[in-house]
Formats: structure tokens, C-alpha cells, sequence
């Protein structure tokens, strides 16, 4: 069971690595707005995700006790859960002050910031409902499912971020900005397909 959660959370952790090595080839402001701008949505996402993952431990043991609609059952809070939470966390997000403070960012990137976490804000609830998702289908031995969901998602993000950060034709080039837009995209797309 381990290989398909490295795996998916190696696929995870690709989101983040596409995204720096293309805003490092478009411009140097860019870059640093998604590193202040990545460090206030991993500090909100690991926090709020940790608390929703809760559900991993209870449903597997009600589903190794063989009590299948307590398992399931546990999913749904997880999810009402994560629904509550996800409004702290993008108040944090849409209101960025404390952090735009600690890095002391030029007006330029501040701007950058700003839009690049307008896009986290409003994918921060499907994430949170697909690290319920997660949590429960590892707990309940399915973490392959979970897995080839997050490499299609992978597989959905690098050119859609490509796109969007570069621009083509009518798509215009929206920087850090773009690596934003395509997060919540995908994001919301992987929780419709889970």
C-alpha cells in the first residue's frame, strides 16, 4: 500500500516544482510572489489538511472492524469538516497582510501575491474535500484510486500552467498569476473526478 501513496504524493509535490521552473523562466518578481505566495497557501493547506486527515485513522478502524457505514460516516463529517475549515482558511488566503508584512514585498510583487492567492483561496475548499477524499480511501486500502487521480491531475496541470503563465493566442501570459488559475482548475476538476 505505500507505493501508490508515494507515488500520488510525489505527483503532489510536482504541482509546486512545475510551477517555480516556469515562473523562474518568465520573470523575477514572478518568482518571488509564488515563493511568498506558496509559503501562506502551505501554511494554511498542511494546517487545515491536518485536521481533515483525522478521518484516515477513524474510518480505518471502523472499517477494519468491519462497520462499513460508520466508516463512511466519518467520511461525510470529514467532509462537513473540511467545508468549515475551508473558510478560515481563505479569509487567510484573500487577506495576506501578516505575510505580505513578514517578506516585505515590493508593491509589485505585492500585486502578484495578491492574485496568485485569489486562485489558492478559491481552490482551497477542493483540496481540503479531496484530502478527505484521500484520507478515507487510504484508510479503507483503495490508495491507488487516489493515486492515478492525482498523476491525472499532474498530467492536467503542467500544460495548463504552461498556457497560462506563458500565454498563446488569445490567452494572455498572467505570470504567477496563471500557476494560481490552473491550481484551482485542476484541483476542482480532481475532486469532481473523486
Amino acid at each position: 500500500m505505500a507505493w501508490p501513496v508515494l507515488v500520488g504524493q510525489l505527483a503532489t509535490v510536482a504541482f509546486a516544482t512545475g510551477d517555480t521552473a516556469l515562473v523562474a523562466r518568465h520573470a523575477a518578481a514572478d518568482l518571488a510572489a509564488l515563493a511568498i505566495g506558496g509559503a501562506a497557501y502551505i501554511t494554511a493547506f498542511i494546517g487545515l489538511a491536518g485536521i481533515v486527515l483525522a478521518v484516515g485513522p477513524i474510518a480505518g478502524q471502523l472499517f477494519g472492524a468491519r462497520h462499513y457505514a460508520a466508516a463512511g460516516a466519518q467520511l461525510h463529517q470529514a467532509v462537513w469538516l473540511a467545508l468549515g475549515v475551508s473558510l478560515l482558511g481563505c479569509t487567510l488566503l484573500l487577506f495576506p497582510a501578516p505575510f505580505l508584512a513578514l517578506a516585505q514585498a515590493t508593491p509589485e510583487v505585492e500585486v502578484k501575491v495578491r492574485g496568485f492567492l485569489m486562485a489558492l483561496a478559491i481552490s482551497l475548499p477542493a483540496a481540503l474535500l479531496f484530502s478527505a477524499f484521500r484520507g478515507f480511501n487510504n484508510a479503507v486500502s483503495r490508495p491507488k484510486v487516489v493515486m492515478a487521480i492525482q498523476l491525472g491531475a499532474l498530467a492536467l496541470k503542467l500544460p495548463l500552467a504552461t498556457l497560462l503563465v506563458f500565454g498563446a493566442g488569445p490567452v494572455p501570459a498572467l505570470g504567477v498569476t496563471g500557476c494560481g488559475i490552473s491550481t484551482c482548475i485542476v484541483l476542482w476538476c480532481q475532486l469532481a473526478v473523486a
